[in-house]
């Protein structure tokens, strides 16, 4: 099965368990310039910076977008 199909995407078959931001941008199907604002608004949990480099992890990401993460407080509902 190949990675794109979306029951891959949920379960993370085929992700490293890090990813970069390219493979979140493609993840979420958002540009990388998308991605590099919701990490500085700290939307996107599992954010780990690494020298000059951000890394994600892959199952925070995959658990927020199961609706098992936190969610980011910009987003919350009043």
């Amino acid at each position: 099965m190949a990675t794109d199909e979306p029951t891959d995407l949920l379960t993370g078959d085929g992700l490293p368990a890090v990813l970069t931001v390219d493979e979140v941008a493609g993840l979420l199907r958002v540009n990388r310039k998308t991605v590099y604002a919701a990490v500085a608004q700290g939307a996107i949990p599992g954010v780990v910076r690494v020298g000059g480099t951000i890394r994600v992890c892959r199952d925070a990401v995959l658990a927020w977008l199961a609706g098992e993460g936190r969610v980011s407080s910009s987003r919350r509902d009043p």
